[in-house]
């Protein structure tokens, strides 16, 4: 019976973490046994989570139920890419196949298939504010700019050697952060024009980034640990200390103020970004690194756990 030693295990209470920080409590809702996936990403409003599957299908699950809300089943191999358009009304997602696909998260229908652009899968996926732009990563190196109204691919930034992996349009701006082994976090204009390398992670370089509503970042290093910066000034704020092998995701909650990273020690840890104090730690997680997923209501944070099945985890209050 594992998952009654899980829902033991994570009934957490989380002490004060400072000046202003409000004690909460992190605890498991269901864990969804049976649903293996691979990456979680949340709607920009609600509860709605995109879960891709670690078969080629991209579901819409709500966190609040769990109940299935509309399924993509176009892929033909594993989709680990899924991003959402402001609004809410699109979704992308891109496969190991390179292959990129935009449909309506209401009925599953496909939008759009991308031409071919990138020789080898996809590592992330980001809409402009206003959805007509989609920059995709891909694991050759390279991040790639569409145009969704005419389906066409408008520029090219090319790593270089640097490695790219997550990379995001950052709200409000025609800039691009991105994750990379090489330099950290990077921040790059929409024409691929470099404008700044944070370095930090101890020259290893990170494999995630995420951005808080306050303008910090935190990303996810090789280093084993994750790190806060101030995308305004890129400087460094602190170190996320905790765990003890390689971070693989990161997420921020809509507040900005409380943050989850994913490692392959087989935790989450959430913790605070202004004091970067560590809240809480969820253990039997997957051990390939659980992607991490605040729902925009603030009320869950969303997991994978040892078997790499969906996990619903509730906050409360909600951050």
């Amino acid at each position: 019976m594992p998952n009654i030693a899980i829902l033991a295990s994570l009934a957490l209470a989380l002490a004060p973490a400072g000046a202003g920080a409000n004690a909460f409590s992190v605890k498991p809702v269901k864990t969804m046994v049976g649903l293996k996936a691979v990456n979680l990403v949340p709607a920009p409003a609600g509860s709605r989570v995109a879960v891709a599957l670690e078969s080629p299908v991209v579901r819409i699950i709500d966190a609040n139920t769990r109940a299935t809300l509309s399924e993509f089943k176009e892929h033909k191999q594993t989709a680990m890419a899924v991003a959402w358009t402001h609004d809410g009304k699109w979704v992308a997602s891109g496969d190991e196949g390179a292959r990129i696909y935009v449909w309506d998260p209401k009925t599953g229908k496909r939008r759009q298939l991308l031409p071919p652009g990138h020789q080898r899968g996809i590592h992330a996926l980001s809409f402009n504010d206003k959805g007509d732009r989609l920059i995709s990563t891909g694991k050759d190196d390279t991040i790639r700019v569409w145009n969704l109204a005419t389906n066409k691919e408008t520029g090219m930034i090319p790593g270089k050697g640097v490695n790219f992996y997550g990379a995001m349009f950052v709200p409000k701006t025609n800039t691009i952060l991105v994750a990379t082994i090489g330099q950290g976090p990077q921040l790059y204009d929409a024409n691929g024009k470099l404008l700044a390398s944070f370095g930090g992670h101890n020259g290893q370089g990170c494999l995630d980034v995420a951005l808080g509503s306050n303008g910090r970042v935190v990303s996810a290093g090789r280093d084993n640990l994750a790190q806060v910066w101030d995308l305004k000034s890129r400087k460094r704020i602190g170190n996320l200390k905790g765990h003890g092998d390689m971070v693989i995701w990161a997420a921020v909650a809509p507040s900005g103020r409380v943050a989850a990273t994913g490692s392959v020690d087989g935790t989450v840890k959430v913790w605070d970004t202004v004091n970067c104090k560590e809240l809480a730690a969820l253990p039997q997680q997957s051990f390939v690194g659980s992607p991490v997923c605040f729902t925009a209501d603030g009320k869950y944070l969303v997991t994978l756990d040892q078997y790499d099945y969906v996990q619903v985890n509730g906050l409360t209050p909600g951050k």
